[in-house]
């Protein structure tokens, strides 16, 4: 139980729509406060399946896009050095 019990129904509400097909991956954002240097996170939902399209559950990923706001450009795979 590491979600509220406001936001059960959405919980429910992701899983039926990873579980069922509808969706094969949901994401949200959040803007998280922490201290002087705020961060704001992607939480996205993956849905497993089997080679024949069975579920098989359901990953999440949290992935902080502070740092990749600042890109500009491009940086290419020839760019590596």
């Amino acid at each position: 139980m590491c979600h509220p019990a406001t936001s059960i129904d959405k919980v429910e509400l992701v899983i039926e729509r990873l579980k069922s097909g509808e969706e094969d991956y949901i994401d949200f954002w959040i803007d998280l406060p922490d201290g002087d240097t705020p961060r704001k996170l992607l939480i996205r939902h993956y849905a497993l399946r089997d080679e024949d399209g069975n579920h098989l559950g359901i990953l999440e990923t949290t992935i902080n896009l502070t740092p990749l706001q600042a890109y500009t450009g491009e940086f290419r795979l020839g760019d590596l050095k």
